[in-house]
């Protein structure tokens, strides 16, 4: 019987646009990432993962205007990015990729880097389909947003401190 352990390592939702949000696929959640968890994360000195850090691909700059996806894809089910509130989030992408596209960077290594450039993210787990998206995803390993650029990400990102 294990009657405690430590805690080395979490695990919660969180990208560029998901940084403190009540629910993921309608499903509540009892934590507020950047408020709750990584205050924890680096006061205890634990590993930190992100979840989603490219938002189901919406990070990834490959969204149109309308989200269609195939009948079975799991996406369907996550009200942001189906629902009411699918164009606010998609506006914010497409300010991150017009960032991203004035620095020459591709929107998925800006969304990897603003997380690799958080001091509590330790391990980031983006899912690469193809040989070319994970020789992508680890371009952003290879250069660091400089401050004129997070400050101009961080304007972006500020309505969705709390969505």
């Amino acid at each position: 019987m294990m009657e405690y352990t430590d805690v080395h390592c979490q695990q919660s939702l969180y990208n560029m646009l998901e940084r403190n949000t009540d629910s993921y696929h309608n499903i509540p959640l009892e934590y507020k990432t950047e408020k709750e968890v990584l205050p924890n994360v680096r006061k205890f000195g634990q590993a930190f993962l992100p979840y989603s850090p490219l938002f189901q691909g919406l990070l990834a700059g490959k969204f149109h205007s309308e989200s269609n996806f195939s009948e079975n894809d799991i996406r369907n089910a996550n009200p942001k990015l189906v629902g009411p509130s699918f164009r606010q989030y998609f506006d914010g992408a497409e300010q991150i990729k017009k960032i991203a596209e004035a620095y020459g960077k591709p929107m998925n290594e800006v969304a990897f880097n603003w997380l690799r450039q958080k001091e509590e993210v330790t391990s980031i787990i983006g899912g690469a389909s193809t040989v070319e998206q994970l020789e992508q995803n680890i371009q952003c390993t290879t250069w660091d947003i400089d401050d004129e650029m997070m400050a101009r990400i961080d304007k972006v990102l500020e309505p969705f401190e709390n969505l």
